[in-house]
């Protein structure tokens, strides 16, 4: 592996949540960030023919972030005869009443993929088999936090740059998300960051502690939130030329993306946005839609070769990936397909994705 590998990064459809892989073509490998569908990473794995899991790492302990990690880690080796050679996420050390305040999002949203009936079982179920996973297999498991001596899983091309350890006390008080790791995916000649569910606290730690933080794509944080607070700052500082929100058709209830967030995205004209799953702020009539894009997206991965997994909601660019070479190329959706056949075919009137 060296720093002049051409770097994928697949930002997966799975709806309201993030999985995310970085894979090098050429050395057949690839990284895990965060996983919502083990079913769904893994048939990307097998379609690209990757032969070595280097690590799975879990930005932060929400549902739609981890729930399928467990099985993502058993089901590797069962299926595809892959290991996961390491595995990075932090344990908050807080006290049962903090972590009943933190374990939950503001908005809700954090649980999205699991009735209320039964969230607190399945917290409590995947916290227990992520920490027994860890006792067990201790030799291959590290704190997902910025400290000496820790290891991270392709360091050539994977930089980890926030939480630092002697943050996380005050991270902490402010909820987990803005205790979400950060990443920094270098190619040959382009860079994305990948934001977790950053918010603003948090936004201020990473500024202060890194100087470099533009890139080329910016995975926008927590799913197109940004509270009230005006992302100009964000987007100034990264100064990305693509803006990827991971979001499904549901999160509008959680306020998921927020509508001044595409405002001033929209004021960037040579910046393309691209979400994984439509929300009512684009289309009044998703339901009528859906089994029609639904279609066109399986046809398309037909005969392209896109990978596609139909998942609850509408999907707008769907799975989005993009390779990290001397410059940025969406390779999928391609700007002809997303504009001409979903935006202009069936959002025209209401769409807020910026198509350059």
């Amino acid at each position: 592996m060296t720093q002049k590998s051409t770097v994928k990064v697949a930002f997966i459809d799975v709806g309201q949540g993030d999985t995310i892989i970085i894979s090098i073509p050429e050395t057949r490998e690839a990284v895990i960030v965060d996983c919502v569908d083990a079913d769904a990473v893994l048939s990307y794995l097998e379609q690209h023919d990757i032969q070595y899991i280097r690590g799975l790492i879990l930005t932060h302990l929400h549902l739609d972030h981890c729930k399928d990690a467990v099985k993502l880690i058993d089901n590797s080796k069962s299926e595809l005869n892959l290991i996961c050679e390491r595995v990075l996420f932090h344990q908050p050390k807080v006290s049962g009443k903090i972590w009943e305040k933190i374990r939950d999002d503001n908005d809700g949203h954090s649980d999205a993929h699991v009735d209320e009936k039964s969230k607190k079982r399945l917290y409590k179920d995947i916290l227990i088999g992520l920490r027994r996973w860890a006792q067990l297999n201790r030799n291959i498991y590290n704190s997902l936090t910025q400290q000496p001596g820790a290891y991270f899983p392709l360091p050539e091309v994977i930089e980890f740059i926030h939480p630092w350890e002697a943050d996380l006390l005050d991270l902490i008080g402010h909820g987990l998300n803005d205790t979400s790791g950060v990443l920094k995916i270098n190619g040959s000649g382009s860079s994305a960051l990948l934001t977790g569910d950053l918010e603003p606290t948090g936004w201020e730690y990473l500024k202060k502690n890194h100087t470099n933080l533009r890139s080329d794509v910016l995975k926008f944080p927590h799913h197109g939130a940004w509270k009230d607070r005006n992302p100009d700052d964000l987007l100034e500082t990264v100064n990305p030329s693509v803006v990827v929100i991971s979001v499904g058709t549901i999160g509008r209830k959680y306020g998921h993306p927020n509508s001044h967030v595409f405002k001033i995205i929209a004021q960037r004209p040579q910046t393309r946005l691209l979400c994984t799953q439509v929300t009512d702020q684009c289309s009044s009539e998703i339901s009528q839609n859906r089994s029609e894009i639904i279609k066109l997206f399986t046809k398309q991965a037909a005969e392209t070769g896109n990978f596609f997994i139909e998942q609850t909601g509408c999907p707008c660019a769907g799975t989005i990936v993009i390779e990290l070479g001397q410059s940025v190329r969406v390779l999928q959706p391609s700007l002809e397909f997303h504009r001409d056949q979903i935006i202009k075919a069936h959002f025209s009137e209401q769409h807020r994705c910026s198509i350059v």
